[in-house]
């Protein structure tokens, strides 16, 4: 999960919990008394269709369990040496240990 801290007293923080599927994917975001502060749905490869909550731009870990990069509007997952579009259903290159199996 992650903290988060009140604009108004920066003393009180308020901590937020994921909520996974079998898959890895973060399904929902809890806080500490266990209510619904945004819920994600996905297509089986990864675009989501149905996110809901106060703010359901404000964690980007989703799908897999990875960081969904907004970054000049593209939308894709960053799996660390490749980044996955869910929209193409495909990678931005080529996997650098191709030539190892």
């Amino acid at each position: 999960g992650y903290v988060s801290c009140d604009d108004n007293n920066s003393n009180k923080f308020t901590f937020h919990y994921y909520v996974k599927d079998h898959l890895g994917n973060n399904r929902a975001v809890v806080n500490e008394s266990g209510a619904i502060e945004q819920s994600t749905h996905y297509y089986p490869f990864g675009n989501s269709f149905a996110d809901a909550g106060k703010n359901p731009s404000i964690q980007q870990y989703k799908y897999n369990g990875k960081e969904l990069d907004r970054m000049h509007g593209l939308d894709w997952y960053d799996y660390g040496a490749r980044s996955y579009d869910p929209v193409l259903l495909q990678w931005n290159g080529v996997d650098q240990l191709c030539e190892d199996y």
